[in-house]
């Protein structure tokens, strides 16, 4: 399995367990061949660490704005791409994994989450029909008991 990972840049607490979370699963659930982020700074790069701590091959492909990226994303990152335009790099994310676990800020029919590149993201999974999660890191869950919302 190829994990495709996208995720908000304001990252918080929340947000960080359910990502530990649901790579901690995919993990002892097998089969994970590598884990692919976007390289942004906040949920990107935290994923990307984790991925890396857990000894599972990291692809980072690279958002064109050098503003954006990660500045020790090549500390935990195995091999890369880019850099690409936002919705390029979000397609190719997409095309690379066999699924997609995306962790936005706020709800999609939010307002915060209009310009999302997240959201996009997972829209774009959904016109390519890739399977695909979602932990929405606003909403109040209890972290052993998340249950991503399949979109």
């Amino acid at each position: 399995m190829r994990i495709g990972i996208t995720a908000t840049r304001a990252l918080t607490a929340t947000g960080e367990r359910m990502i530990t979370d649901a790579l901690t699963n995919a993990l002892h659930a097998g089969g994970v061949e590598m884990v692919i982020t976007g390289g942004a700074v906040g949920g990107d790069a935290y994923a990307a660490r984790v991925a890396h701590a857990m000894r599972l091959w990291v692809r980072t492909l690279l958002p064109e704005d050098p503003k954006e990226v990660d500045p020790q994303w090549r500390d935990y990152c195995d091999e890369a791409e880019g850099a690409w335009p936002y919705r390029e790099r979000n397609t190719r994310l997409v095309e690379q994994c066999s699924v997609l676990y995306a962790f936005p800020a706020f709800p999609e029919d939010d307002p915060r989450s209009k310009r999302s590149g997240t959201w996009m993201t997972v829209r774009i999974a959904r016109k390519l029909g890739r399977p695909h999660e979602v932990w929405v890191q606003s909403l109040p869950v209890l972290p052993a008991r998340h249950q991503p919302r399949r979109s």
